[in-house]
C-alpha cells in the first residue's frame, strides 16, 4: 500500500493563492469598474439589480445560472452555494463572504481601501486594485 504524501504548509498556501487570487481579481476589478453598489429600488443590496449592476457575488454567477429568487439569500445559503459551485468555484469560503461584506457594508468610495485590507488579510496581490488609480471608473 502506497502512503499519500502530506502537503507542506507552503504547498497548501500556494494552492490557496492559485484558487483565490483569480476570484479576488475578478470581483475587485468588477466592483471598482462598476463603482456603485448593486441595490434594489429600496436601496437594499442585491446580487443583480434591475439597472444591470451586480454585487461581489452576483458578478461570479453566470447569467444562465442566475435566478431572481436568490435575492435575499445569504451567500452561505445552500441553493446559492450549489450555483456558485456550478459556476466553477469549489466552495464558498471566507474570501467570498468578505468580498460580499465589502460590497454590502461599505460605501463605494471606500472600496479600494477596504479591498486593499482584504487582500492583505488573505495574503493576495493588490495589483488589480492598483490599476484603478483613478477609482472609481463608473461604467
Amino acid at each position: 500500500m502506497e502512503l499519500k504524501k502530506r502537503k507542506s504548509r507552503a504547498q497548501l498556501a500556494e494552492e490557496r493563492l492559485a484558487r483565490e487570487q483569480p476570484i479576488f481579481d475578478k470581483v475587485a476589478d468588477h466592483m471598482l469598474t462598476q463603482g456603485m453598489k448593486s441595490v434594489d429600488v429600496h436601496g437594499k443590496c442585491v446580487y443583480r439589480s434591475d439597472t444591470g449592476r451586480s454585487c461581489a457575488i452576483g458578478c461570479l454567477i453566470p447569467d444562465e445560472l442566475y435566478d431572481k429568487s436568490f435575492e435575499g439569500q445569504a451567500v452561505m445559503h445552500e441553493r446559492l452555494q450549489k450555483v456558485i459551485k456550478k459556476a466553477g468555484f469549489k466552495r464558498i469560503n471566507s474570501l467570498l463572504v468578505s468580498l460580499q461584506g465589502v460590497h454590502d457594508d461599505f460605501d463605494a468610495s471606500r472600496w479600494a481601501k477596504v479591498l486593499h485590507t482584504c487582500a492583505d488579510e488573505f495574503q493576495l496581490s493588490h495589483d488589480v486594485i492598483d490599476k484603478h488609480d483613478g477609482y472609481p471608473t463608473k461604467s
